[in-house]
């Protein structure tokens, strides 16, 4: 992680107002690659590991399934490493935000999965904090490494619960939450808290699988997925 990104992090312990500080092990030029982020009100611990800073135990992650999946087939809904525009159609469709909105925009990405999404904003202009409570932040990390390297940062990536975030409220440009809302325990409750972290005036989008027949024919294409990333 990049040390700019303490001044949007809170400790999700206390959600106290209170620095985070770092006790770095190693570094990779500007980016923390190993290291500890302590509460300095509360004395919270949470780890830096492998460039993303961990606010999740491994029973904590209800999504495992999803973690295996996006890591195993990390590539296949990236437009650009995957030679198609099917993610970039189908989130500015979605969201309905205009190309020209997105440069020198902060985002959210709620649920980021691999980076499908994480990635077109970031190509947009965008600055996208991509946060997921799976092990599929790994694959999103890998997947957006190449916008680290954009002067300010492009992409942050967060291991988080989205009903425990360690983000400061009010902060956003935009939040987006795409096919993630029904995988969740409290799909209402999520949908009521995520418009807190947005700016007044900014943008919120969200999708997700009504209940019903369509509903219960996505249950047979996870399960497919176990076994092929089609």
């Amino acid at each position: 992680m990049r040390s700019e990104l303490l001044k949007l992090l809170i400790c999700p312990a206390c959600q106290a107002d209170a620095k985070l500080g770092i006790d770095c092990a190693e570094m990779d030029g500007d980016i923390i690659v190993f290291g500890t982020l302590t509460c300095s009100r509360c004395g919270a611990e949470y780890p830096i590991e492998n460039r993303v800073p961990r606010f999740v135990s491994p029973n904590e992650d209800y999504c495992k399934n999803f973690g295996f999946q996006w890591q195993k087939w990390r590539m296949l809904q990236i437009d650009r490493l995957s030679g198609h525009s099917i993610s970039e159609q189908r989130f500015l469709a979605d969201s309905r935000w205009s190309r020209d909105w997105f440069p020198g925009k902060l985002i959210l990405d709620a649920g980021c999965g691999a980076g499908r999404f994480t990635d077109i904003v970031a190509e947009l202009g965008a600055r996208v904090i991509a946060v997921d409570i799976s092990s599929a932040i790994e694959a999103c990390r890998e997947t957006t490494a190449v916008h680290t390297e954009r002067p300010n940062g492009g992409v942050y990536c967060i291991q988080a619960s989205l009903f425990d975030l360690p983000l400061r409220e009010g902060i956003f440009d935009g939040v987006y939450c795409m096919g993630v809302i029904q995988h969740t325990p409290d799909p209402a409750l999520l949908m009521r808290t995520l418009p807190t972290y947005l700016k007044p005036g900014g943008r919120l989008a969200y999708n997700f699988y009504e209940e019903g027949l369509w509903r219960r024919l996505q249950l047979i294409k996870y399960g497919l997925r176990l076994v092929t990333p089609f």
